[in-house]
């Protein structure tokens, strides 16, 4: 199956001379010349490829190139990047015959049927005669090379069509590698997040299991904190036992403040405890005061220190 190509530009529109043209595939090296030597003066070219089959010059397909978008110039290594037809894929693969074996085009063909035919009308009657014996031998020797040319290009057609399946399956393959490294990146994804979440509900389990134990650990500590004690050593050393040898006690002084009412609050994770929270009811100057205490706790062999200093803020649901 042949084919010839028609070129329209459409960038630049001022350059007619693919116009009206019927190309056969070794026609195509014109085009390709005219864009190597566009590109070169860095001006890109824009045209439509139209294929035609040969024999009934029926339209197959139509194609739209921009050497602004390729590096490529070759017309027929473009137009083998984008066509999708299998026959005229074959076709464009298949080598350039020679001069006088290459596929001539409709107008070509008409000219030369009437050529033959006026050979033939002005050509005088003679008398056939036999042929001699090296003539015979002549016309088979050249029937054989011509079977044998037919059975190199079908040998070609034959090995250009295994190329093409073998570069269809290795694509195929490519994709199937990458398929199966994109499941196992997400797989090691889904495994670390499953680990992390498995992290976080062994601290919430932990937390949960550590509540009560804070809780009446920061009761004991605030009984001492909230002491009406007016020797500062002395009330430094009732509190040295619940908080930690980091913390500094010799800012830490008593409140005046008597405390009526605890009660526990919560408590959240920190990096190296947890951070505690009470609310309480405390008597200042014979008047009621709800405020919120809140310092952080640190776990040891036998329970919990404190490791920062209270802070007191008023407390309000409102």
């Amino acid at each position: 199956m042949a084919y010839y190509f028609e070129i329209q530009l459409i960038f630049p529109e001022e350059e007619p001379q693919f116009l009206n043209r019927q190309l056969s595939k070794r026609d195509l090296s014109e085009v390709t010349q005219y864009l190597q030597q566009k590109t070169s003066r860095g001006i890109p070219v824009k045209f439509r490829v139209g294929i035609f089959r040969v024999e009934d010059q029926t339209k197959i397909m139509s194609v739209t190139l921009n050497t602004k978008t390729t590096k490529e110039t070759d017309v027929r290594q473009l137009l083998m990047n984008r066509v999708t037809d299998q026959q005229v894929l074959v076709y464009l693969n298949e080598p350039i015959e020679s001069t006088h074996n290459k596929q001539e085009t409709p107008q070509l063909k008409q000219k030369e049927t009437e050529k033959d035919q006026n050979e033939r009308a002005n050509k005088p009657t003679v008398t056939k005669k036999e042929e001699p014996l090296f003539t015979r031998e002549s016309h088979q020797k050249e029937s054989l090379n011509v079977e044998q040319a037919a059975s190199k290009k079908k040998s070609h057609k034959i090995s250009s069509n295994a190329h093409f399946c073998l570069s269809i399956l290795s694509v195929i393959i490519v994709l199937l590698i990458g398929t199966n490294v994109i499941q196992q990146i997400q797989l090691q994804s889904v495994k670390k997040e499953s680990e992390s979440l498995k992290e976080q509900i062994d601290a919430v389990k932990e937390t949960d299991r550590s509540q009560p134990k804070i809780d009446t650990f920061g009761r004991y500590f605030l009984t001492y904190y909230f002491l009406q004690e007016e020797n500062q050593e002395n009330y430094q050393s009732s509190l040295r036992t619940y908080v930690s040898e980091k913390v500094n006690l010799s800012n830490w002084k008593t409140l005046g403040k008597t405390l009526k009412s605890i009660n526990y609050y919560g408590s959240e994770q920190t990096k190296e405890g947890y951070r505690v929270a009470y609310l309480l009811n405390v008597s200042v100057d014979n008047r009621s005061k709800m405020q919120k205490i809140t310092f952080n706790v640190e776990p040891t062999k036998d329970g919990f220190l404190v490791t920062t200093q209270p802070q007191l803020t008023d407390f309000s649901f409102n």
